[in-house]
Parts: C-alpha cells; sequence; structure tokens
C-alpha cells in the first residue's frame, strides 16, 4: 500500500528506521526525547490556560470563581516559565555535552 505524500517509495519503515537510528549517536537521542518532553508540557500549558481562561469566562462575575480563575492562569504561566527555564538549562547541558564528546 502507498501513501499519498510517499514520494521516493520507501515507507513508513524507512521513516521509522531513521528516527529510532540511535547507532552510537546518544546525545541526539537523548535531545530528541527532551524535545519531545517539552512539546508535551508546552501542549499541557496551552490546555491549562484554556482551561483557565474558560473558568474566567464562566464565572458569571462571581469574585470567588474569577480569583480562582485568575489563580489558575497565573500558576500556569509560572509553570511555563519554569519549562522554558529547564529548556534552557538542558539545552545548554546537551550542547556542552555534545562538543565535548565530538572532540
Amino acid at each position: 500500500m502507498k501513501f499519498a505524500l510517499d514520494i521516493n517509495g520507501t515507507g513508513l519503515n524507512k521513516a521509522g528506521e531513521n528516527i529510532f537510528n540511535t547507532q552510537g549517536n546518544v546525545p541526539q537521542l537523548v535531545g530528541g526525547v527532551l524535545n519531545g518532553l517539552f512539546a508535551v508540557l508546552g501542549l499541557i500549558f496551552l490546555g491549562l490556560m484554556v482551561y483557565g481562561g474558560m473558568l474566567w469566562l464562566l464565572s458569571e462575575g462571581q469574585e470567588k470563581k474569577v480569583n480562582a480563575a485568575r489563580g489558575f492562569i497565573f500558576h500556569s504561566v509560572v509553570g511555563l516559565i519554569l519549562i522554558l527555564a529547564a529548556f534552557a538549562i538542558t539545552n545548554f547541558v546537551v550542547g556542552e555535552l555534545t562538543k565535548n564528546i565530538i572532540k
């Protein structure tokens, strides 16, 4: 079975081999896993922000519900800041380790 975007006829097996090809290249594997993890965390942040916004919209002006929604959004933003800091730190560390391994 051929897929519409399979121009070279290599199929999905070749794509899977390229994704999971680790042949001694551990830093790239670790970097790929970390990037995937941070992408999932970003999606979770987006979901939490939408949820907090919906709480605020549905609060009907009740101060207690508005404050709860604000707290939800505030804590989501703090979480995003922590995620970005973790991404920057891991990006730097993996980059330095990769430089030292390649040398």
